[in-house]
């Protein structure tokens, strides 16, 4: 037989064959796998569910392809969803494994297309730093909030950034002796629900300020003698000098302005009570105070 003819007669045998597999309501077959199916039928009519890949987060809907009069009905694992007759599917309906499914007829056709939904990432919805005030020495610790659609257990990566460069801390606390007053300190937040990762949160960049001083000492608060003497010291985390005054006293009590030395010569005889309140001032300002009572026995 002619080698043209022979292809000829088998070009015919296939199409034939196509044709009446489309009589019989056939398929020329899926163009896609199973998650975001759509089907092609006899003159190119076709029904799709998008997106092709829906999570437990998505509203699904249909794309008819040559169309017409339709109609729809979706199924949730097999089972008809009840009063859903649209070319839409609420993502209420439905949660992460369930196979959904449309059937629809277009002009009088049956069509039919199915997605199964997959897992829906966590997302972070914000990122607060604690304590409210930051400063060097301060460590600084991040606490995310986070939400799941399918409800799973989520947890966290971190990367601290300082002045745009990352750091080895990767845990939700930053150390404070990392940072400096001055620099710039950022976080980026993964969250993972153990299948999948969310997107990368981005906090803003917070500029460290100049560190409040603090107060390390104890003043005694009783004391039997004819002199009072305390050492008040306070320190500044960034490092700098202070200036110690009184705010509060009696009279005939001093202080060093440079050590914080108190004294206090006492004249009265008998028991005494007496407010004091000392303050140390950074060079930039930042203030500091100490409150405390005395109770003073001279003899």
């Amino acid at each position: 037989m002619n080698f043209r003819l022979y292809k000829l007669l088998a070009t015919l045998a296939l199409c034939g064959s196509t044709l009446l597999a489309a009589c019989n309501g056939g398929e020329r077959g899926p163009t896609r796998s199973m998650a975001g199916t759509w089907r092609l039928f006899e003159h190119g009519s076709s029904v799709r569910i998008v997106p092709e890949n829906p999570t437990s987060a998505d509203d699904l809907r249909t794309i008819i392809t040559g169309g017409g009069n339709v109609t729809f009905r979706w199924e949730k694992n097999g089972l008809p969803v009840a009063g859903e007759e649209g070319p839409s599917l609420s993502r209420k309906f439905f949660v992460r494994g369930d196979t959904v499914a449309v059937r629809s007829t277009i002009n009088g056709a049956a069509r039919t297309a199915l997605v199964v939904i997959g897992n829906s990432p966590p997302r972070v919805e914000s990122v607060v730093f604690s304590p409210p005030y930051i400063c060097r020495g301060t460590d600084i610790t991040a606490k995310p909030a986070a939400f799941d659609v399918d409800g799973d257990e989520i947890r966290f990566s971190y990367r601290w950034r300082i002045n745009g460069r990352e750091v080895s801390d990767n845990s939700e606390t930053l150390r404070g002796d990392r940072f400096k007053a001055g620099d710039k300190v950022g976080l980026t937040v993964v969250p993972t629900d153990g299948r999948d990762e969310g997107k990368p949160y981005i906090t803003q960049q917070v500029t460290i300020p100049d560190g409040l001083p603090v107060f390390v000492s104890t003043p005694p608060p009783d004391f039997r003698g004819h002199t009072y003497v305390y050492s008040a010291r306070a320190v500044d985390p960034d490092g700098g000098a202070l200036k110690y005054s009184l705010v509060a006293a009696p009279p005939g009590m001093t202080i060093n302005e440079s050590t914080g030395e108190v004294l206090w010569p006492v004249t009265e005889k008998g028991a005494l009570t007496q407010v004091v309140e000392v303050e140390a001032v950074t060079a930039t300002g930042l203030r500091a105070r100490q409150k405390f009572t005395i109770n003073a026995t001279v003899p």
